[in-house]
């Protein structure tokens, strides 16, 4: 198990004050843990509100739809709720066959028992992404590496 989404110092304090658990009890950072152990991290979290998402087109099998900037496709991470497949089909199992991530916003096509045959109909698809830039930039500006979110320098 990989502890990477706070830091070292919030561990120790979780432990000090019981939101990290073994075996339903508090434990000091030093205790070494066993085969079986159960380790409980207690979190509240709010999700954000969820936002409109724009149904561009249905089928039987498939909906085209405009995802927003700044919501996941699918469950993830600190998210459960603030999803493009639960807010549009609650438990439902949905299939995204083009993923967008989070910070994407632009069409997704959400699939409900036939991944398999639309995925392959769009296995030779590009994908397009358009930014919005600050300052001097050429009209045209290919980018060949991951995208990726950079916090803002001033």
């Amino acid at each position: 198990m990989e502890f990477t989404t706070r830091t070292r110092e919030y561990y120790l304090e979780a432990l000090e004050c019981g939101v990290i658990t073994v075996n339903d009890c508090s434990v000091p950072p030093s205790y070494k843990l066993k085969d079986l152990d159960l380790i409980k991290h207690t979190v509240h979290i709010h999700e954000p509100l969820s936002p409109q998402i724009d149904i561009i087109a249905k089928q039987d099998d498939f909906w085209v739809v405009n995802k927003p900037a700044g919501i996941p496709c699918h469950p993830t991470g600190s998210y459960f709720e603030y999803s493009v497949t639960r807010i549009l089909f609650k438990d439902k199992t949905v299939g995204c066959v083009n993923r967008l991530d989070m910070p994407v916003s632009g069409t997704l096509i959400l699939t409900f028992n036939k991944a398999g045959e639309i995925h392959n109909l769009l296995q030779n698809a590009q994908k397009l992404y358009i930014a919005k830039v600050k300052g001097n930039f050429p009209e045209y500006e290919e980018v060949d590496q991951p995208i990726g979110t950079k916090s803002n320098e001033k």
